[in-house]
């Protein structure tokens, strides 16, 4: 039993030695590394707007009347020289034939005139008739001949009213408003429908004053339209207003749209981004680089060439950026910090980096 009990205690003893041994010998592990450089950062810029037409224009006629047709519904799309609408050409028919008739008299009476002018005329030449007598018919000639002109105007006039109790589509576009509806008495230049131009859109933003010096002509912007699932396209600034908004203290700036997709349409509500890339002397390094101690400091491991170790070090954080953080202090140019698995990392850790593995 004494042997058994010895032979207990002596294998104890071998297993703690062992286990002793193994925790004396450190593990290096591999890591991935991040080294720290200068680098430019993508400074974004974000406002909302909505989708306008560059082309917006209040279609009536040029002559008063009564409605008799509108040929065309809110929201309808239409083609260049499409009949949108017209009014009852009765009035303007009824003048048309009176003038034409007038004319017509006029015209008639005046081929014996004429005549009788071309015959006194080769009677005064050879003395047959006195110069009251010719002076008469000469002047019964040119008044009728003035008279002609005037009436023909008059039914040039109404020829052009008449064409003018029609509105047609200034262009391919679409009807965003119906103003007017049949049977009603409008006058001349009152808007029957609204109609814009679908093909060349536009943004209007209206950006703070602190970001105005931001913006330049003819930069890139991308638009994300979200009544077409967060669709994106592809625009520029076009004009950048000299003088802010009295009451908003904001500027107008318009964003031309390039990309011509289907549904896009005026007033559609849309973000507008806009990419600035700056040259900076700050320092941004990945998130994954970045960890937090018990006291909610912000840290990183930074690797000891030498030593072939990862030491924590405070460090002071600034913007998020797409390409990761900024650091405003706490890291040097051409570092070495761990940018992953930072979490199961000790203070003094020897590692080896894991691209030196490869």
């Amino acid at each position: 039993m004494k042997k058994f009990i010895g032979f207990i205690c002596c294998l104890c003893m071998f297993l703690v030695g062992c286990n002793v041994k193994e925790q004396k010998v450190s593990k290096v592990r591999a890591i991935k590394s991040f080294e720290v450089v200068k680098d430019s950062y993508s400074n974004s810029l974000s406002f909302s707007g909505e989708i306008k037409s560059s082309f917006e224009s209040r279609l009536g006629f040029r002559v008063p009347g009564k409605i008799k047709k509108i040929y065309v519904k809110k929201g309808q799309r239409v083609e260049k020289g499409e009949l949108l609408a017209e009014l009852d050409p009765t009035d303007y028919k009824l003048k048309l034939s009176e003038v034409s008739s007038k004319l017509h008299a006029i015209k008639s009476g005046f081929e014996a005139t004429k005549s009788d002018f071309e015959r006194y005329s080769k009677l005064f030449k050879t003395g047959s008739i006195s110069e009251k007598q010719f002076q008469d018919i000469k002047a019964k000639y040119n008044a009728q001949q003035d008279e002609i002109k005037s009436v023909e105007n008059s039914l040039e006039l109404i020829e052009k009213q008449l064409e003018y109790t029609k509105i047609y589509a200034p262009r391919k576009g679409a009807i965003a408003n119906k103003i007017s509806e049949e049977e009603e008495t409008v006058n001349a230049g009152y808007p029957i429908v609204i109609f814009v131009d679908i093909d060349d859109l536009e943004v209007i933003l209206n950006v703070p004053e602190k970001y105005i010096n931001s913006i330049s002509y003819n930069s890139e912007v991308s638009l994300k339209v979200w009544a077409i699932d967060n669709t994106v396209i592809d625009g520029f600034i076009y004009e950048i207003a000299v003088n802010s908004d009295p009451f908003t203290k904001t500027y107008p700036v318009t964003v031309k749209i390039t990309d011509k997709i289907e549904n896009l349409s005026p007033g559609m509500t849309c973000e507008v981004l806009y990419e600035k890339k700056e040259k900076i002397n700050q320092i941004v390094i990945p998130l994954n680089c970045l960890w937090t101690d018990s006291g909610d400091k912000t840290k990183v491991w930074v690797f000891d060439k030498e030593k072939q170790a990862v030491f924590s070090r405070e460090i002071n954080v600034g913007k998020i950026t797409e390409q990761g953080v900024v650091v405003l202090e706490g890291l040097f140019y051409n570092e070495i910090i761990a940018s992953a698995g930072v979490n199961f990392l000790r203070e003094g850790q020897k590692v080896t980096l894991l691209e030196e593995m490869l």
